[in-house]
């Protein structure tokens, strides 16, 4: 009976010290793969980058992001991590860090993606902040040299939908035409709205007409049973 309890007492002691093995293997990997993150891939780094910006990580992906750049400056990938970097130190509030890293990109990755991407984080900062003049300007930029990047196409939608819901008709189809064929399903339903309003503006009647049967066409925007444009 002592013998089995002696047995026993070991293999529960066996237990505890296989238990505490794991745990502390656990804790040194941990600490093992933080260690290594400046020397992930670039394009896994940016992907957990932007998973934990999206999951409101933006300190996190900010401090990775850092340690990555200041080991990695030759990567092709280096001016998608330094948009990311600024974008989240921008969400950080860190106002000063997020437009001088943003700005970098814009002045070295000229004529690149990155630089567009920058230049559209840029141009949602300074909107944020009400610097129209300065939001403007990077517009300007933006779609005189990236007219077909998805940044470009973004901002003129969303410019787009904000003159077609403040019922400025002109604008809203000025906008939305630059887009072109890269023009979203909804949006290019606004246009078509937008474009029967104006072009039956002379006549009320008509303009209910042509307006219900665009409707019709695209039940995503407003169903007409429960929704009414008057």
């Amino acid at each position: 009976m002592q013998n089995d309890w002696k047995l026993f007492e070991r293999g529960r002691s066996c237990k505890a010290r296989l238990a505490m093995g794991i745990a502390l293997t656990g804790i040194w990997l941990a600490g093992a793969l933080t260690a290594a993150e400046p020397n992930l891939p670039s394009t896994k780094l940016i992907e957990v980058a932007r998973k934990d910006l999206r999951a409101n990580r933006a300190e996190k992906a900010f401090d990775a992001l850092g340690a990555w750049v200041a080991k990695n400056p030759s990567d092709s990938h280096f001016m998608d991590a330094l948009v990311l970097q600024g974008t989240c130190a921008l969400r950080l509030k860190r106002d000063e860090i997020g437009v001088r890293i943003l700005e970098r990109v814009v002045t070295q990755a000229n004529g690149l993606p990155p630089q567009a991407d920058a230049l559209e984080q840029l141009i949602l900062h300074a909107e944020g902040k009400g610097n129209v003049a300065r939001a403007k300007e990077l517009v300007i930029r933006l779609e005189t040299n990236f007219a077909e990047h998805p940044a470009t196409i973004r901002g003129l939608v969303k410019r787009g939908e904000a003159a077609f819901a403040a019922g400025k008709y002109d604008e809203a189809i000025a906008t939305f035409s630059r887009a072109g064929k890269k023009l979203p399903p909804e949006a290019a339903s606004h246009l078509m709205i937008a474009q029967a309003m104006q072009n039956a503006a002379s006549d009320p009647a008509k303009v209910l007409l042509a307006a219900e049967s665009l409707l019709k066409a695209d039940k995503r925007i407003w169903p007409l049973s429960s929704t009414r444009l008057f």
